[in-house]
């Protein structure tokens, strides 16, 4: 049997609030789903509910890229 979509909804809410946790970072997302998962199992069986703190809001995406910077031509020493 596979799970539904929405069976799987906090599931993928949790392991995205851990993504956020974590700085938005990739190459964990395995390991965030398997984590949310876990505390959620927990969760149900234990009773009260899990608190992840929410991560402050940054806007991720407008970071941009650091360029190295070169050297001009016409720049002393250049």
């Amino acid at each position: 049997m596979h799970p539904t979509a929405d069976s799987t909804q906090p599931i993928r809410e949790l392991a995205y609030k851990l993504w956020q946790q974590r700085g938005c970072r990739h190459g964990r997302a395995l390991e965030d789903w398997l984590e949310a998962e876990r505390l959620l199992t927990t969760q149900r069986a234990s009773g009260p509910p899990i608190e992840v703190a929410e991560p402050p809001e940054t806007e991720v995406d407008s970071v941009e890229p650091e360029v190295p910077k070169v050297a001009s031509r016409d720049a002393p020493g250049g």
